[in-house]
């Protein structure tokens, strides 16, 4: 259409006689037409950044409204100071949160006291040993939308109770994946955390126990399983019990 116009423009200043050669003509039909041209371009430019602008803002209002589905996922520390660690955690998003580390760590204490669900919690069974950065070992499975799971302190790791220190310098802690596979970690203020993608460390890393030398090789799933038994049948023993690992997840045995 643009071309047309500009086309039956030049005819009418030809014959009009504004223009008097045949050269003055085509001079005056490039330039109209490379004004039209200019013009079509700046409204494609024009387009073209509108779409990415609204593109953004839509991948921007996504991003918010995961980070405020996530945010729904409600930590809760039960113990206090001096005690073992109790931690509730209740996934109040949309969409299940698989592969659950829970733990709690202290202001100026090294390292961290991990949670589990408790031996006599059917769910234990779903408590895998699984090394991630951190020194975290034990997650539990997934929890569904609208479901909560108490997860008390790992004893067979460390035995202690927390130190007697102000309330406020503990801090529970939940580290997760979510249904696209992306880390989070939230803990029981309320702050949400994306974190970057790492490999687990090597399963005789600080807390964790090393195969002994000379296993056969196994495939890595049943490598973690083997580790995981032996750390829970070689832990130290504590308040005259030892940990030992069933069929349905860990059990204190005397």
């Amino acid at each position: 259409m643009g071309v047309l116009a500009i086309g039956a423009l030049t005819i009418v200043l030809w014959l009009g006689g504004w223009v008097d050669s045949t050269a003055r003509l085509i001079a005056y039909a490039v330039a109209f037409l490379a004004v039209g041209e200019a013009g079509l371009a700046a409204a494609a430019i024009g387009v073209y950044q509108e779409q990415r602008e609204v593109a953004r803002q839509q991948a921007d209002e996504f991003a918010r409204a995961r980070i405020a589905d996530i945010a729904q996922i409600e930590i809760e520390r039960l113990s206090g100071p001096g005690e073992l660690v109790t931690i509730s955690v209740r996934n109040a998003s949309s969409r299940a949160i698989r592969n659950v580390y829970v733990w709690a760590d202290v202001r100026g204490v090294a390292g961290h006291y991990a949670a589990g669900i408790p031996p006599q919690d059917a769910r234990s069974r779903h408590m895998i040993y699984v090394p991630r950065d951190d020194d975290l070992h034990w997650r539990l499975r997934a929890i569904k939308p609208g479901a909560d799971a108490l997860f008390t302190q790992l004893t067979h790791m460390d035995p202690n109770p927390v130190p007697a220190v102000a309330d406020a310098d503990i801090t529970a802690f939940a580290e997760f994946a979510d249904a696209d596979g992306t880390w989070w970690r939230c803990d029981e203020d309320g702050t949400v955390t994306k974190r970057q993608p790492g490999e687990p460390p090597a399963a005789g890393s600080h807390h964790g126990q090393r195969p002994e030398a000379g296993d056969a090789p196994q495939s890595q799933p049943h490598r973690r399983e083997l580790t995981g038994r032996r750390e829970l049948q070689h832990s130290a023993r504590f308040a005259g019990r030892v940990v030992r690992r069933n069929r349905s997840g860990y059990s204190d045995v005397p």
